[in-house]
């Protein structure tokens, strides 16, 4: 019997591991995901253990272009 892989809406959440998102600090890798927390880790190196909630947020602020930043004038 082949696997079913798991969409959004069955793991509640857009990620996988090894794959690249970004956040308000910059983009980053997933390098693992242990519900309700993720780890990920910036171009710098920095790794950061974080909610999976809270990034969902910000990922889908940012695709639905609600995270631009104004700079001021």
């Amino acid at each position: 019997m082949k696997k079913k892989t798991p969409t959004v809406k069955e793991e509640g959440h857009p990620f996988k591991v090894g794959q690249q998102y970004q956040n308000r600090d910059g983009a980053y890798q997933v390098i693992s995901i242990v519900e309700p927390n993720m780890v990920i880790r910036y171009g710098d190196g920095r790794t950061v253990e974080s909610s999976i909630a809270l990034q969902a947020r910000i990922w889908e602020n940012i695709q639905d272009g609600d995270d631009i930043e104004i700079e001021p004038s």
